[in-house]
């Protein structure tokens, strides 16, 4: 699962800014919440990530100081989370893009360097190579234009329109 489908950004995918900013990180797991939540106990304090909350029925506790009672930053953390600069997941797949830590997770869920499965075969793509590879996919259901007959386009050069045929009018036939 990726860390911004759980809330959150590793640090070492933090482009910018380049100063400490270990305060904005969550204090149970070390890394950047996606929504911060803060410990409202004034002997606390935490920045938290949603996924390390303790939730006990309505109420939301602190994992570190077990108090109940969590909150959102106040306006000057939110204002140096809006500068923190992240780079795509799958930036090593070949992604360039980099953006702020709150538009990572909607860029990731349709970056195309994101792998897919094929639904034929199996085989792992990135998302902008699978509609190509359904095309030469030998494993791909095909529908011949001429009698209808569903096959796999591996086995395109042994059908046969004819016998295909032939057996849809005994099955008819026989109705």
């Amino acid at each position: 699962k990726l860390d911004t489908e759980k809330g959150r950004v590793g640090p070492e995918r933090v482009t910018m800014p380049k100063g400490d900013i270990s305060h904005l990180l969550c204090k149970n797991c070390g890394q950047f919440p996606l929504d911060p939540q803060l410990c409202i106990q004034p002997s606390c304090q935490s920045v938290l990530c949603q996924d390390c909350l303790v939730k006990t029925g309505q109420l939301i506790r602190c994992p570190l100081c077990k108090m109940d009672g969590v909150g959102p930053l106040p306006s000057t953390f939110t204002g140096q989370y809006k500068n923190v600069q992240v780079a795509c997941y799958y930036k090593e797949k070949g992604c360039w893009y980099e953006g702020g830590i709150v538009d990572i997770a909607p860029h990731e869920r349709i970056c195309v360097f994101k792998e897919t499965t094929c639904k034929w075969c199996g085989g792992t793509f990135h998302k902008f190579q699978i509609e190509d590879h359904y095309k030469e996919c030998k494993k791909t259901e095909v529908t011949c234009p001429k009698c209808q007959e569903l096959y796999l386009k591996s086995q395109e050069k042994a059908h046969d329109c004819i016998s295909s045929l032939l057996k849809l009018i005994q099955c008819q036939e026989r109705q």
